[in-house]
């Protein structure tokens, strides 16, 4: 979890109004060509399955960001060297 201070929920859908927030979605496949969906757990998207995927922290990089969403949402680790960017 990031050491730094989260803003106050009413401040965080100000930032939502008007900038950007980085995400990042991971398409998981493995040797066997099957591909990893998570059922995701949190409004407005509950029960809905989904790529494991979640917002960029602030003191992160992008190679953070992706060992932290495959830890977090899927319990495994990656290697982020072997990333390739899909749509972005």
């Amino acid at each position: 979890m990031p050491n730094y201070p989260f803003a106050p929920r009413e401040t965080f859908e100000d930032i939502l109004t008007y900038m950007p927030i980085p995400t990042f979605d991971l398409i998981l496949y493995f040797p066997d060509k099957s591909v990893v969906v998570v059922k995701r757990t949190i409004e407005p998207y509950k029960n809905v399955w989904a790529l494991p995927g979640l917002r960029m922290f602030k003191t992160e990089s992008i190679n953070d960001t992706i060992q932290r969403i495959a830890k977090q949402e899927v319990g495994i680790s990656v290697d982020p060297n072997k990333k390739q960017f899909v749509g972005q």
